[in-house]
């Protein structure tokens, strides 16, 4: 039974699409670090898929994905969390879990969810404004340049975690 922390970037939203296709994942397990309290990330897994839908000019504006980036890719098809994922930790997870084909047996933690309630009374609860609101606003802008990569987000999603868990 083991913990991943994931992001996908898709082909659309579900508003705009009935099922989008994920086009790529990233997942890394969130294990505790030997001799210490604290948790670590494993071996970051990264992948890009081709969709066979299109990609919404919409998605794009988001991830800078476009269709060339995926000639070579396997099919979006082939786009899975490993078997014994149990808990799947990300911002938004919910999306992500159901652009995956809403894996069976899987428990979601939502650090959006968590966000919105530390922080009810502020605005902004988007990942990029989480970590400018946690870290100096130059340290926060090289970890978010290259967001909405499906990499980059998992590994900020972590940091975000970690502070949650750090609250009292």
């Amino acid at each position: 039974m083991k913990v991943y922390i994931a992001d996908t970037e898709t082909t659309a939203r579900f508003e705009d699409q009935k099922q989008p296709e994920v086009i790529e994942l990233a997942y890394a397990e969130v294990m505790q670090l030997d001799g210490s309290p604290g948790f670590g990330l494993g071996t970051m897994f990264e992948q890009r898929y081709k969709p066979v839908q299109e990609i919404t000019l919409g998605a794009m504006a988001v991830h800078h994905i476009i269709p060339e980036d995926l000639m070579d890719c396997p099919p979006s098809s082939n786009a899975k969390l490993p078997d014994d994922c149990r808990f799947l930790i990300g911002h938004n997870i919910e999306f992500d879990w159901k652009a995956l084909g809403s894996p069976p047996d899987v428990k979601l933690i939502d650090t959006l969810g968590m966000a919105r309630r530390v922080w009810e009374n502020e605005s902004g609860h988007s990942l990029g404004a989480c970590i400018y609101r946690l870290l100096p606003k130059a340290a926060a802008r090289i970890l978010l340049k290259n967001s909405h990569a499906a990499g980059i987000d998992v590994k900020n999603c972590f940091i975000l975690l970690q502070h949650f868990l750090e609250i009292k």
